[in-house]
């Protein structure tokens, strides 16, 4: 069976399409089956960033980094549960975006050696040490309300403060020094 040219060029067209269109391996949704609170997720750096588990969880790899975006949604809380596999060291981003994401410039949270950091702008705002163990799961909550942020860690409220950087849909995830980290029940909840 012959086709013409114009044929063979919309069979090509619509070919590679396709192919690109299918694959897009740096990409993946959570929370999709509720469809109550549909959450983006894209691998920063490399398609091996993360490990895609369930329905509303991941394996954040070694030196990987992870956003997740509430599509549409910037006043709300981030809720997770959060583990290290191995290692303990991760940024957690907040009021930031994937897309310009080099090292955390905005407000973000990092994990340390059982140390907990919270820096706004590039000051170190809050610090405690010693209380939490992260190698067992432990429940985070982000809440942005405009301009002020809360972090709860289990049941604890840490720390409220209050920011000049924009809420954002997005929350990044950064694994430093070779940790591995699990997060878990990942929920985004309108304010």
């Amino acid at each position: 069976m012959k086709y013409d040219s114009k044929t063979n060029k919309f069979l090509l067209c619509f070919l590679a399409l396709l192919v690109l269109g299918a694959c897009s391996p740096d990409r993946f949704t959570l929370d999709k089956i509720s469809g109550q609170n549909r959450i983006e997720g894209f691998e920063i750096r490399s398609i091996h960033d993360a490990d895609v588990r369930h329905d509303n969880a991941f394996i954040l790899n070694e030196n990987g980094a992870v956003s997740l975006r509430a599509v549409g949604e910037t006043e709300g809380t981030w809720d997770f549960g959060l583990n290290f596999l191995f290692g303990q060291d991760v940024n957690i981003a907040f009021r930031d975006v994937s897309y310009e994401y080099i090292s955390p410039r905005a407000v973000y949270l990092n994990l340390s050696d059982n140390l907990v950091r919270i820096i706004d702008s590039g000051k170190e705002v809050f610090t405690n040490k010693g209380k939490y163990n992260f190698s067992y799961n432990t429940r985070f909550q982000f809440i942005n309300d405009g301009f002020n942020y809360t972090l709860i860690i289990d049941c604890d409220t840490i720390y409220k403060g209050k920011t000049t950087i924009p809420s954002t849909e997005y929350i990044i995830f950064e694994s430093l020094n070779n940790s591995k980290v699990f997060l878990s029940g990942i929920d985004f909840r309108k304010k």
